[in-house]
């Protein structure tokens, strides 16, 4: 089946040029498509009609949307490519609407083609992972009960085997629609007259109506800081298969885990993000960061969680900017992209978003090449400084010495921002005015927050709440509560899991984001998951995070994390494992001294594992609880 799929889809997109192929495309557009939306409206996460992030290309024409590894692509290429992938896709689900295609595509216009695509015909998109392990790849199709795998041939073969698996139909892409969608060189526009959809309205997509309430993708959490707020299956202790092939997928699963030595937790739905949700995230990050169609921004993340799909991708592309996507992060290549080596200004990117992890690295890079040579020094800042308008640090907390070195080196002082695959961004420091370190800002637009103290069978007392306005403190009893969020971007629900998507809200609407916040001197602070996050010892309650950034002061600590171990006496006790910079030795006995200076006693770690490099996922977080489960077993809940 899937080698009949292969060679019907190129053979249909290899030749834009044939009038043959024009009428078939015509006919599926009339059978599966409405008229486009005016675009001359602004855009308003408010109103009731939702326009698809596809629906504003055709405004920008030939304006160059994205450049990849391969070359430019322009707007209304990409719109053509996308259309044309989503008569396909139409096809192979016979004009069935909301059914879940998981995609694996690279980080290049082919994952936008095929994200658009998705859309225009009316389907869920479940984007995936390369790097992930074929079993987790296998669990989002099987869960999300994908009826359609669209992948390029570079990962046909590994996604084949779980499509068969899954009872899913296959299309693989070849190279063809990503190439239709380039810009055109020069020597050929002489003959775009002689493209039929050169003077035609662009249209695409269903009924304007379809996209008020109709879901758009699925993104599977991480669940890196505690509990995935979908309450994972342990696979090793209890596994409830429905059928044959979820009792074939789940024990791939637990082979995977017991081969990578640690309990895998299986996510046993994933995050609903509807038209809506995606309209009011945009919307909101548009208005606060000011983006416009002058902007240019570098791409170097993951395109399977929110930062990469949502902040960096569709933002752009709404409003007209132009979005270069590196195949992947690479600390030499950001480096020549931020100081536009051999570069016209015209081509120079302004923004720029990444996780801590990544700036790191580029400190990293840059001790490695520049530190010896003072004029090359001053070069760098004043590039960054002069050409990059914006750089912005999300996913992970942002380490202190990181923030400030990295200050030094480019000018710029990290733009820190907090959101959720459940939320979007919700808190953000201002564009314009102070950036205060380990603070994440104010509610964007469109996003109203409580800080709550959350009792059982009770309803939350509400220590502060605010909006993109301003923020009241309600009572002065306590000093920190549960972070709760309410606006148009909040997801619809937990994929097929409804008492799961139940339990994450209070009464009144309010969602329970399990991040313990503190609002100080109209900045607000997360200080960690309330679940592993937050240590209670000795009648204290202590920041992992604050104790993190205290540690990663020290000169010889490259790298921390700290977690609570339960103790008997204490309750839990601090224990830092740290990975030491090159030729360094860190003892515990001494790091304790230092600390005395700079934290509570009751702050400072008891327990001290040094190790060579931190487990991390592809957004540069660690799991803290499976790190607790392999360095401490006899600590393990």
């Amino acid at each position: 089946m899937s080698s009949l799929l292969v060679s019907r889809f190129i053979i249909l997109s290899s030749n834009r040029q044939s009038s043959t192929l024009y009428a078939i495309l015509r006919c599926w557009r009339h059978t599966h498509t409405a008229a486009a939306p005016s675009y001359g409206e602004p855009l308003d996460s408010h109103r009731e009609s939702v326009v698809p992030v596809f629906r504003h290309a055709p405004r920008y024409g030939d304006r160059i949307a994205l450049r990849d590894r391969h070359g430019d692509y322009t707007y209304r290429g990409m719109f053509l490519s996308s259309r044309q992938l989503a008569c396909e896709i139409s096809s192979l689900l016979e004009g069935r609407r909301q059914e879940r295609v998981a995609f694996l595509c690279p980080n290049d216009a082919s994952y936008l083609i095929t994200q658009w695509a998705c859309w225009m015909s009316g389907q869920i998109a479940v984007p995936m992972c390369s790097s992930h392990p074929v079993p987790i790849m296998e669990h989002y199709v099987g869960n999300s009960e994908a009826k359609l795998v669209v992948a390029t041939q570079e990962y046909a073969d590994q996604v084949s085997q779980i499509a068969s698996r899954c009872g899913s139909k296959l299309l693989v892409l070849d190279d063809s629609l990503r190439m239709l969608a380039m810009k055109p060189e020069p020597r050929k526009l002489v003959q775009l007259d002689e493209d039929p959809t050169v003077h035609e309205v662009l249209e695409a997509g269903l009924e304007p109506e379809f996209y008020n309430d109709s879901g758009a993708m699925i993104v599977y959490t991480s669940g890196t800081t505690g509990s995935p707020k979908v309450h994972p299956i342990e696979i090793r202790t209890s596994i409830y298969p429905s059928s044959a092939v979820e009792l074939n997928r789940t024990s791939a699963l637990a082979n995977y885990a017991t081969e990578a030595g640690y309990m895998l937790q299986v996510l046993v739905a994933g995050v609903v993000l509807t038209h809506s949700n995606i309209q009011a995230q945009v919307s909101s990050l548009i208005q606060a960061w000011e983006w416009t169609q002058k902007d240019i921004v570098l791409h170097t993340l993951p395109l399977h969680h929110v930062h990469g799909i949502i902040n960096v991708l569709t933002c752009p592309l709404v409003v007209g900017a132009r979005c270069v996507m590196l195949p992947k992060f690479e600390a030499s290549r950001v480096w020549s992209q931020l100081l536009a080596i051999n570069m016209p200004a015209n081509e120079r990117v302004n923004m720029f978003m990444a996780v801590p992890t990544i700036y790191a690295k580029l400190i990293d890079e840059y001790e490695k090449i520049f530190t010896k040579n003072a004029r090359m020094q001053e070069y760098v800042k004043s590039v960054c400084a002069k050409n990059i308008r914006l750089m912005v640090s999300g996913s992970a907390p942002l380490p202190s010495p990181v923030s400030d070195r990295w200050a030094d080196i480019s000018g710029h002082r990290l733009l820190e921002r907090y959101g959720m695959t459940e939320t979007g961004m919700v808190l953000s420091n201002p564009l314009k005015g102070e950036r205060k370190p380990g603070f994440v800002g104010t509610p964007l637009p469109g996003v109203e927050v409580q800080i709550a103290k959350m009792k059982p069978g009770q309803d939350p007392e509400v220590i502060v709440r605010g909006d993109s306005s301003r923020s009241v403190v309600l009572t002065n009893k306590h000093s920190s509560g549960e972070l709760l969020v309410k606006s148009p971007g909040v997801f619809r629900c937990y994929w097929k899991q409804p008492k799961a998507t139940q339990q994450e809200f209070t009464p009144d609407g309010w969602f329970k984001t399990g991040d313990t916040t503190r609002f100080e001197n109209g900045y607000y602070q997360i200080l960690g998951r309330t679940n592993i996050d937050i240590i209670k010892t000795g009648g204290y309650k202590v920041s992992a995070l604050e104790i993190e950034t205290h540690l990663l002061g020290h000169e010889e600590i490259k790298e921390c994390v700290v977690v609570g171990l339960p103790d008997i006496t204490w309750g839990q006790k601090v224990a830092a494992v740290v990975v030491a910079k090159e030729g360094k030795e860190i003892i515990l006995s001494k790091l304790r001294d230092w600390s005395k200076e700079r934290m509570a006693p009751y702050a400072i770690p008891t327990v001290l594992k040094v190790v060579e490099k931190l487990p991390k996922n592809t957004m540069g977080k660690v799991n803290k609880k499976e790190l607790v489960n392999q360095l401490f077993p006899e600590s393990a809940h």
